[in-house]
C-alpha cells in the first residue's frame, strides 16, 4: 500500500503544471518535485489522498538528457533543472492541455514570445529578513525553511550586488523589526531599495542606509510600513535617502516608478509583447484598456490608435497615469479611476485590452462585455486556467485568432499568455 513514510521506486511519465514529475504506482498517481519525465527515482511518500499522493525525492536512479542542473532547493525556481528549450515546450504543452480541459478547445499556438536572457532577468526581487542580530536576507526553500541567500540566479546583476553587500556587511539591526527588503532596478543599472517594517523607527537602520547610499547605483532608499499581514508592502513609505522613484523608459516616455508601483518584472520580454500586440491591433481604433495599472500597454500603443480609455481601480496607479498624461500632453488618453466590472458598459470602443490579476475576469465583467460591441479583444494573462475559462465564456461571441505563450519567467512555472480574439 501507499502510505506516508514509505519509500518507493518510481519512473516519471510526465511533468504537471507545477513542474512536478508524475508517476503511477499501483492505483495511485504520485507527484514528485524535481524529477523529470523518464527519470527513475527513489521517493518518500509525504501525503496520501484517495487517488494520488505527494512524494519527496530521496535519490535519482537515472538521469534525463534534458536535465541540466541538480534540482534547486529554492521554492521559487521549480524548473531550474530542466533544459531551457524544454521549459518552453513544457509551457506550450501545459497551455494546450489547459485549453482542452477547461475550455474544451483544441488550440493551435503561435511562436512563444521570449528572449535569450535565461538568468538575471528580474528587475524587482523581494527577500525575507532573517531573525538574526545582524541584517541577513534570504529566500525560502521547498521545505519552507528560510536560508541566507548571497546570489539569486533570476535577479539582475545590480540586485545581486546589493544583496551580497547587505549580507556581507554584518551590520547590526533591531531584531524582528524588518520583514522584507525589496530591490527595484532599471535598464540604466540604477536601484531603488525598500526596507519593509511594521515600525517607522528601526534601530540600526540609519547606519545601513548610510552604507548603501554611498554606492553610485542607489537612487533612493525607503522604509515601507507594512499594514496588512497578507501584503508585503503597505500604503505608506518614508524616504530615507534620495527619492522614492526610479525612472523606467518606455519608448519616448519616462515613467516614474515608486516602491509600490506595479511594473513588468522582465521588461525586455514585455516590450516584445507590446510589439506583438501592435502587429495585431486594429489600427486607428478606440481602445478601452481595463485593469490598466499605470497604463504601460496604452502608452506602448498610443501611436497606432485614435483614443484610449484606461480603467484602473488603484488610486496610486491612476495618479501616476495622470501625471504621465499631463507631462507628455497625451490628450487622446482618458483615465478612469473605477473598478472595470462596475463601469465597463459606459466605455464603448473597437478594441478591448485586458490584463487582469491571476483570478482572471469577473463573470459580471464578461457578461457586460458580451452585451457590447468590441470588434477585437486582446487578453494578456498570468494564469492559463482562468484565461481558458474566460475565453470559453466569451466564445459565444468571440473566436480566438492567435495564442502566443510568453516565456516571461524562465526556470519557474509561471505561465503568461497573449490571446487575440475577434468578434464572430
Amino acid at each position: 500500500m501507499v502510505t506516508v513514510g514509505r519509500q518507493l521506486e518510481i519512473e516519471a511519465i510526465d511533468l504537471d503544471y507545477q513542474g512536478q514529475g508524475v508517476a503511477r504506482y499501483e492505483n495511485y498517481v504520485i507527484f514528485v518535485p524535481g524529477v523529470l519525465t523518464g527519470e527513475k527515482a527513489l521517493v518518500e511518500i509525504k501525503k496520501v489522498n484517495k487517488n494520488f499522493a505527494n512524494a519527496e525525492l530521496v535519490e535519482l536512479k537515472s538521469f534525463s538528457k534534458k536535465r541540466v542542473h541538480d534540482s534547486s532547493l529554492l521554492g521559487s525556481i521549480e524548473l531550474y533543472h530542466l533544459d531551457k528549450l524544454e521549459q518552453v515546450k513544457w509551457q506550450e504543452k501545459i497551455t494546450k492541455e489547459t485549453f482542452s480541459k477547461v475550455a474544451q478547445m483544441d488550440v493551435e499556438l503561435e511562436e512563444t514570445i521570449q528572449d535569450d536572457r535565461y538568468i538575471n532577468y528580474r528587475n524587482k526581487s523581494v527577500f525575507h529578513v532573517m531573525d538574526e542580530p545582524v541584517i541577513k536576507l534570504g529566500l525560502y526553500l521547498k521545505n519552507y525553511l528560510l536560508t541566507e541567500t548571497q546570489q539569486f540566479v533570476l535577479a539582475d546583476k545590480v540586485t545581486n550586488k546589493f544583496l551580497n553587500t547587505i549580507n556581507r556587511s554584518h551590520m547590526p539591526v533591531e531584531r524582528n523589526a524588518l520583514t522584507h527588503v525589496v530591490f527595484r532596478t532599471n535598464e540604466e543599472g540604477q536601484i531603488l531599495i525598500t526596507f519593509v517594517s511594521k515600525k517607522d523607527k528601526v534601530k540600526g537602520l540609519d547606519l545601513i542606509v548610510k552604507r548603501l547610499s554611498s554606492e553610485k547605483e542607489v537612487v533612493g532608499i525607503t522604509l515601507n510600513l507594512k499594514d496588512h499581514p497578507r501584503n508585503i508592502l503597505g500604503r505608506q513609505s518614508i524616504v530615507l535617502y534620495g527619492e522614492n522613484q526610479i525612472i523606467q523608459k518606455l519608448n519616448k516616455f519616462e515613467l516614474p516608478i515608486n516602491d509600490r508601483s506595479f511594473f513588468q518584472i522582465n521588461y525586455p520580454v514585455m516590450k516584445l509583447v507590446f510589439d506583438k500586440i501592435k502587429d495585431y491591433i486594429l489600427r486607428d481604433s478606440l481602445l478601452v484598456e481595463a485593469y490598466s495599472g499605470i497604463g504601460t500597454f496604452g502608452l506602448s500603443l498610443v501611436d497606432v490608435v485614435d483614443e484610449i480609455d484606461m480603467i484602473e481601480s488603484s488610486k496610486q496607479n491612476t495618479r501616476m497615469a495622470k501625471s504621465i498624461k499631463e507631462k507628455y500632453h497625451l490628450d487622446k488618453i482618458n483615465i478612469v479611476e473605477a473598478k472595470a466590472e462596475e463601469v465597463i458598459e459606459n466605455y464603448h470602443g473597437d478594441v478591448l485590452l485586458v490584463d487582469p490579476p491571476r483570478n482572471g475576469l469577473l463573470k459580471l465583467f464578461v457578461n457586460k462585455v458580451l452585451e457590447m460591441n468590441f470588434k477585437q479583444i486582446i487578453y494578456v494573462s498570468c494564469d492559463v486556467k482562468t484565461l481558458a475559462r474566460d475565453v470559453s465564456l466569451l466564445s459565444d461571441k468571440y473566436e480566438v485568432t492567435h495564442i502566443h505563450p510568453i516565456r516571461m519567467f524562465h526556470h519557474t512555472t509561471s505561465i503568461e499568455t497573449l490571446v487575440i480574439l475577434k468578434q464572430k
